[in-house]
């Protein structure tokens, strides 16, 4: 199955609608970056960054407050119909 999109680039609607479309790619990969850098390390093999390693220690809660953080960008993402296994 192929599928063609196309748009007028002198109509205004469709020019915005394609920008969006455009980027979209990007935005879903970033999403993902976001699953894996901000939140997969508090539950596996911690943070590269020193700063947040420190301040993770700092916090008794800091590994519940990732995890809450987590299920909320999930929800957020799922609400809206993505999937970050659609991204990478």
């Amino acid at each position: 199955m192929k599928v063609t999109i196309n748009y007028d680039l002198d109509n205004e609607e469709d020019r915005s609608s394609y920008e969006r479309h455009r980027i979209a790619a990007g935005a879903c990969h970033a999403l993902w970056e976001i699953s894996q850098k901000v939140f997969r390390p508090a539950r596996k093999h911690g943070y590269s960054d020193i700063r947040i390693e420190k301040l993770m220690r700092s916090f008794d809660d800091s590994e519940e407050l990732i995890g809450l953080l987590e299920e909320l960008f999930f929800e957020i993402l799922d609400d809206n119909g993505v999937g970050l296994d659609d991204c990478i």
